[in-house]
């Protein structure tokens, strides 16, 4: 049995849950329940309203529509008819038929629906107030949904808009259904997916597809073991000419079962399919009236549980499985997305799972998928080494799964380019210790790439499986084409552990500034205390004399002043800079170790002395002399001024100073002021190197406020 995994839910609207409320406030099941009870007041969800644009969103209706609470529709409501079935799953006037077959699949695995479906949720007299809640995956978060219970519902059909339950007075479904629209915006963004988005919404586990145009000969081992696994497993017509013998193309079906069954001439292999609509079997060989089932014992016939009903469950030959249906997708559960405990391993081993949250940033890290172009390196990079084969592998190699994972796309509406082109490749590293953090263009154009994506796909979730010999691997994560922007969950999954990392640089301030174009002091200055022996006789008499017409009586000048006088003095120099006052207090809080808010001459001399080391950092990349610098460039040009930046806090600084992806002088000296500010502050409370410190709020708003 697998250890029960605390992970942490998300109420709706929280920071950093990738939801957001109208009133900026996250919702509380447990709160907003209360408040109901003691009012006796029934739950009006305000984030999710009843009206058309909910359902439709700017597409005309296909039909009318009400919303109605349960007991408005039938005299007795429950939540759930004694225990979760997957005829309570019945597809309506939306085409998620993708979703329910994954609802529907779920139901197989009742602990696993348990993690989805909150326990204790009624229609009993003093525990309903409207009121449901669901926990979904998103994104690498799991999501406390808050839902009322007013459902869309057809007069003219006298039924529920969309799913129902084969049960009547059963909502579990529909309520749940409308939780899944809330997370996506709306009934509309559910219109047209693929069952492994689904899968990993309901699981948190990695999703894998195989098309079956070109089947693996152990097509049918690969499925008996997913399903002892308690893999989650979906199939789809997708050729249109294939919609034949009771099937339908464009159609999402369950992978419910799978075994052998002894006939005359041997065993014939057979692959149990559910269908969401609660209706609509396969007729062919073996259906539930073929005579072929006269072959097969009464005895197996009753294992089996055949019923020759229209419930929408059937049996097919894997033959013509393999001839009709064009994919399966499967989804491979993670326990450490799990919100609950999972029972019933079938294996005691579990994968080795490491998982990332990056972006592709125009600019900066959104280099595309053309590796003969020197962008392709400034996509985000992570490392992966193999220590050991596989048990019992003899080839000596290891099993690697990469999935790639687009976060917030599916929005409000599907639409044809909701999903990016994304794709990776993996590199071979063979000196992990001392190659160059992150690779560069020169390096992978050396190495060797030793596998990649099968496809550049637009779709959420691109996955492919790996054998590789033990050693170091860059997994590199891309879009089709460059600058575009997109945030991505990165997940690997091995057999035995392994080391996973981001490979990239740790920010750090690489050279004192006296030590900057090769002009090195004798002696360590300590942080904040660069420039500390320069003397009032070694200060050029000109920036004497322009600091003391703008100082105060008390010899010193405070951010507004030092704009003033920074603009005098890039005058006197040839090349006026105009700096806006954020920027200057900024440079106030860098030089000023006393914190009174001014800087002396001495001080500002040791500014200056910085400023001119920037602008030369700046023009050495700036070669057209247009005053501007790519964001792709930022990064070289800080390292040239002295900082070591990463991924994250080169988005962050071209979120800040960044335009159009360009960088002025001005911002990019406000950007090298604020870096070396940060990391003087931090160094200052790390001065072991431990990378971790613990600072209290008082400390933290203190300095960080003034920098």
């Amino acid at each position: 049995m697998a250890e029960k995994t605390k992970e942490k839910i998300y109420k709706f609207g929280e920071r950093f849950s990738g939801t957001k409320t109208k009133t900026g406030e996250p919702q509380d099941y447990e709160a907003l329940l209360k408040r109901c009870l003691e009012r006796q007041e029934l739950f009006e969800d305000h984030e999710f309203p009843c009206v058309r644009e909910t359902v439709w969103g700017i597409k005309e209706p296909e039909f009318e529509i009400v919303w109605k609470r349960p007991w408005e529709i039938c005299e007795s409501p429950e939540f759930l008819n004694e225990t979760f079935s997957r005829f309570d799953v019945r597809q309506g006037g939306v085409g998620n038929c993708w979703m329910l077959a994954s609802m529907a699949t779920l139901t197989l695995h009742q602990d696993l629906l348990k993690n989805v479906v909150p326990e204790g949720q009624s229609f009993e007299k003093d525990k309903y107030a409207g009121i449901f809640h669901f926990y979904l995956w998103k994104a690498n978060r799991w999501i406390d949904i808050v839902v009322d219970d007013r459902l869309p519902y057809r007069e003219d059909r006298e039924t529920l808009a969309f799913v129902t339950s084969s049960a009547s007075n059963e909502f579990w479904s529909a309520l749940l259904e409308k939780a899944y629209a809330k997370l996506h915006g709306g009934y509309a963004a559910l219109d047209g997916g693929s069952g492994n988005e689904a899968l990993g919404t309901f699981t948190g586990g990695l999703t894998e597809q195989l098309f079956l145009e070109r089947p693996p000969k152990n097509l049918f081992q690969i499925i008996h073991k997913a399903l002892e696994r308690k893999s989650l497993i979906t199939c789809s017509i997708i050729k249109s000419e294939k919609g034949e013998e009771g099937l339908y193309a464009f159609h999402e079906y369950s992978v419910t079962g799978a075994t052998q069954v002894p006939v005359e001439d041997g065993q014939e292999r057979l692959i149990r399919i559910r269908n969401p609509w609660g209706n609509g079997e396969w007729s062919g060989a073996w259906s539930d009236g073929s005579k072929m089932w006269a072959k097969v014992s009464d005895e197996k016939r009753q294992e089996l549980g055949l019923v020759v009903e229209d419930d929408g469950e059937f049996w097919i030959s894997e033959e013509d499985f393999v001839k009709y249906f064009d994919m399966l997708d499967f989804c491979h559960l993670d326990p450490g997305s799990m919100t609950g405990e999972l029972k019933e391993s079938a294996s005691e081993k579990q994968w080795e799972v490491a998982k990332f949250e990056g972006s592709w940033v125009p600019g900066t890290s959104a280099g595309g998928a053309d590796e003969n172009s020197e962008k392709f390196a400034t996509n985000p990079q992570y490392m992966v080494t193999l220590h050991e084969p596989d048990d019992e592998d003899e080839d000596g190699e290891c099993t690697v799964i990469v999935a790639l994972v687009q976060k917030n796309r599916r929005v409000f509406q599907a639409h044809d380019e909701m999903w990016l082109h994304i794709a990776f490749s993996v590199f071979e590293v063979e000196d992990p210790d001392n190659c160059p953090a992150p690779l560069t263009y020169e390096y992978l154009s050396d190495y060797r790439q030793v596998g990649q994506s099968q496809r550049i796909d637009a779709t959420r979730e691109n996955t492919c499986r790996f054998r590789l010999l033990p050693g170091t691997f860059c997994v590199i994560p891309c879009t089709e084409e460059a600058d575009q922007a997109g945030d991505f969950l990165l997940r690997i999954f091995t057999e035995k552990k392994c080391r996973c990392r981001e490979h990239d640089e740790t920010p750090a301030i690489i050279t004192k500034p006296d030590e900057v174009n090769g002009d090195e002091k004798d002696g360590d200055a300590k942080d904040g205390e660069y420039g500390g022996d320069d003397s009032e006789e070694e200060i050029d008499q000109s920036l004497k004399d322009a600091f003391n017409e703008v100082a105060s009586e008390d010899g010193t000048v405070c951010c507004s002043t030092l704009k003033t006088l920074l603009k005098n003095v890039s005058e006197r120099d040839g090349g006026p800079l105009d700096f806006s006052l954020d920027i200057c207090r900024s440079m106030v809080a860098l030089i000023d170790d006393d914190y009174t808010g001014t800087l002396t001459l001495e001080e500002f001399a040791v500014l200056h002395k910085h400023i001119k080391q920037w602008k030369e950092a700046f023009e050495s990349y700036d070669k057209d002399f247009t005053g501007y610098l790519s964001t792709y460039e930022l990064r070289n040009a800080l390292r040239s001024a002295g900082y070591v930046v990463n991924q994250h806090v080169l988005k962050a600084l071209v979120l800040r100073y960044g335009h159009d992806r360009k960088i002025s002088l001005e911002d990019f000296i406000g950007c090298a002021v604020k870096l070396m500010c940060m990391i003087d502050i931090y160094d200052t409370w790390d001065p072991e190197n431990e990378n971790a410190v613990t600072v209290s709020r008082n400390e933290w708003l203190r300095y960080t406020m003034y920098c």
